[in-house]
């Protein structure tokens, strides 16, 4: 059997105890390990941060064609 194995980096994370108790919380009421709500968490930043970026390049483009049209 060949099985792909997953390279993961290992990292600990030392978190304040209401930050720990609300990922407890969070991955007890999705039925998920306290691992994964951190990755969702870390997931739901990074696109919030490249929705946010992609915004702003097409901000400054709208800005740029406005400035060449005048």
């Amino acid at each position: 059997m060949n099985k792909k194995k997953h390279h993961w980096a290992k990292m600990l994370v030392r978190l304040p105890p209401p930050l720990k108790a609300w990922v407890v919380e969070e991955a007890e009421r999705n039925c998920a390990s306290h691992n994964s709500e951190v990755i969702r968490c870390v997931r739901e930043r990074m696109e919030r941060e490249k929705a946010a970026a992609s915004l702003a390049k097409a901000k400054l483009r709208g800005v740029a064609a406005s400035a060449a049209a005048e």
